[in-house]
C-alpha cells in the first residue's frame, strides 16, 4: 500500500511538472501543448485568441489571405467583389460585374451612360451607345431595319430591311 501511495505520489509529481513545462524558444504553452502562436489559428497572438473564418494567423495578427483585402472588418477580393470592386467601397452599379478589379458589363453588353445594354438588339443604342432607331422601325444585327409584309402564295410574313 505504501508503494501504491509512492507512486501516486509521483504521477502528480510527473502532472505538475509537465503543466508547467518550459517550451521551445518561439512557441508557447497553450491547452497543455506548445504552439507557435506566430502561426496558429486557434492561438494567435495570445492563447485562446481564434481567428475568424476567412483569416489566417500571420506574425500573431489574424490577417487576410493572400490575394484579399480587409474592407469594413471583411476580407474580401477586390477583384470580383460587387461591393469593393478595385477597392474598398467601390460598388458596381446593378448590371454590372466586377471584373479583374474594374466594374464591367459581362460578356456580350456594352456600357453606355453607365448602363449595360446589347448593342445588338437595343432601339436607344443600336449598333454604338447614343444611335436611336427611327420611330416604326427595330434594332436587329446592330442595325435600325423596317418591318416590310412579303407574301408568297398562302404565307405572308414580316422581315426587316
Amino acid at each position: 500500500m505504501i508503494l501504491i501511495l509512492l507512486a501516486y505520489g509521483m504521477i502528480d509529481s510527473l502532472a505538475a511538472s509537465l503543466s508547467n513545462q518550459a517550451c521551445p524558444a518561439g512557441t508557447s504553452l497553450c491547452n497543455g501543448s506548445c504552439t507557435d502562436t506566430d502561426i496558429d489559428e486557434l492561438n494567435c497572438g495570445a492563447c485562446g485568441n481564434i481567428c475568424p473564418l476567412g483569416k489566417a494567423c500571420l506574425n500573431g495578427n489574424c490577417s487576410c489571405l493572400a490575394g484579399q483585402t480587409l474592407c469594413n472588418g471583411t476580407c474580401v477580393d477586390t477583384s470580383i467583389d460587387l461591393r469593393n470592386c478595385g477597392a474598398c467601397g467601390n460598388t458596381c452599379s446593378p448590371g454590372k460585374d466586377c471584373i479583374n478589379g474594374k466594374c464591367s458589363c459581362p460578356g456580350g453588353l456594352t456600357s453606355c451612360n453607365g448602363w449595360c445594354t446589347d448593342i445588338s438588339s437595343d432601339e436607344l443604342n443600336c449598333g454604338s451607345c447614343g444611335i436611336t432607331c427611327p420611330l416604326g422601325t427595330v434594332c436587329f444585327q446592330g442595325r435600325c431595319l423596317a418591318p416590310v409584309e412579303v407574301c408568297t402564295d398562302r404565307y405572308c410574313r414580316t422581315v426587316y430591311r
